[in-house]
């Protein structure tokens, strides 16, 4: 590698590791073409100043953890990784540049993903029930799917959907010829997803639904659903499901969860 092709790669990824650095971000303006283009989660544009200011405000100001590996030179394009500590969901950044009269011209960095982990036993533990039974006082109810009849998705939030179980989540359909109820008994297949954007915690809940008619179990769902979402339905005309559980995947403050009904 040419000092030509190093010293513009060093100076953005010295800009990458600090954004909020003013040398590093004045270094990385003078090796930037005037027409650069970038694309990527920590700076995208077109421009200099675009480039530039992107990059100084990443949404995720990951890269002061990663560990450059050797760059790979092919022509004026330069590759290089950069790995991110262990226990997160990306495993690395790929950083690729290209290089013009000793300017760069093209910048793009590449979220490499961490491979699928082996499933977990199924345990709907304390912590993801306190999220579940939370959701909707949080302002991120859980979001339903499922499909009718005919075949056709239909998806929408539902305030009630609460802890169950250790693998089992149950919800109150308020309606009860709504068209979740209906569902069941062609498809009773539904997945539950939560994600609250402050906190990154997400789970994606897939199972099987079924109406319970045991009295207790049903005074039990509605009782412990929302006050508001109770109200909606005061002589209690609605149903109560339990959701039997297959899967659980997502992230939360421990870090990737992924469980599996054995």
């Amino acid at each position: 590698m040419t000092a030509a092709t190093s010293d513009p790669l060093q100076a953005y990824l010295a800009a990458l590791a600090a954004p909020t650095d003013e040398a590093a971000a004045a270094a990385l303006a003078e090796v930037l073409a005037d027409d650069v283009r970038a694309g990527g989660m920590f700076g995208s544009g077109t421009g200099r100043d675009e480039v530039l200011a992107s990059t100084a405000t990443p949404p995720y100001p990951l890269l002061a953890s990663a560990t450059w590996e050797d760059p790979v030179v092919d022509g004026d394009v330069i590759t290089v990784r950069g790995a991110l500590p262990a226990g997160l969901p990306v495993v690395a950044v790929n950083v690729t540049v290209r290089v013009r009269d000793g300017k760069l011209v093209e910048l793009a960095q590449e979220l490499e993903q961490a491979p699928p982990s082996e499933p977990g036993p199924l345990d709907i533990d304390e912590q993801i029930a306190s999220v579940i039974d939370k959701a909707l006082d949080n302002k991120t109810p859980v979001i339903a799917a499922y499909v009718d009849a005919d075949g056709t998705p239909h998806v929408s939030p539902r305030g009630t959907v609460q802890s169950w179980s250790a693998t089992a989540v149950a919800m109150w359909a308020r309606d009860p010829n709504g068209g979740m109820l209906r569902a069941i008994s062609t498809n009773p297949a539904v997945s539950l997803f939560y994600r609250d954007p402050a906190t990154r915690v997400s789970y994606e809940i897939t199972g099987r639904m079924r109406v319970t008619k045991d009295p207790d179990e049903r005074q039990r769902v509605f009782d412990r659903s929302p006050k508001i979402e109770r109200n909606f339905d005061p002589l209690l005309k609605g149903e109560a499901i339990i959701v039997d559980v297959d899967s659980v995947a997502g992230n939360d403050a421990r870090g990737r969860v992924h469980m599996r009904r054995s």
